[in-house]
């Protein structure tokens, strides 16, 4: 269950706040997309990955950093990610709003 809700955070959260920012702001630019994307993830992933994930290690005391190095493959993963399906989306959303009727 709780799999499920991270990955509905990470993955739906940023690109529904994409689309939020390009229908509240009617004249914004394709980008716009994207780059709510890529923030709403990065809050995300701070505060739902790397701040656990970092609680747990100092608690273990192993002094070992691999949980850094995956989170840290993880984070630019998304990031990467959230930027190409963002632009995608802007893309197609600007596309969209240049056919339709003005009034």
């Amino acid at each position: 269950m709780v799999a499920i809700l991270v990955v509905g955070v990470l993955v739906l959260l940023p690109q529904l706040a994409g689309l939020l920012v390009t229908r509240l702001a009617p004249r914004a630019s394709w980008a716009a997309w994207p780059a709510a994307a890529i923030s709403v993830f990065g809050v995300a992933f701070y505060w739902g990955c790397w701040v656990p994930a970092r609680t747990a290690a100092e608690q273990a005391d192993t002094g070992c950093g691999q949980w850094a190095l995956v989170l840290g493959f993880t984070l630019l993963l998304g990031l990467f990610v959230h930027l190409g399906v963002g632009v995608l989306f802007g893309l197609l959303a600007r596309h969209r709003r240049s056919r339709l009727p003005h009034a």
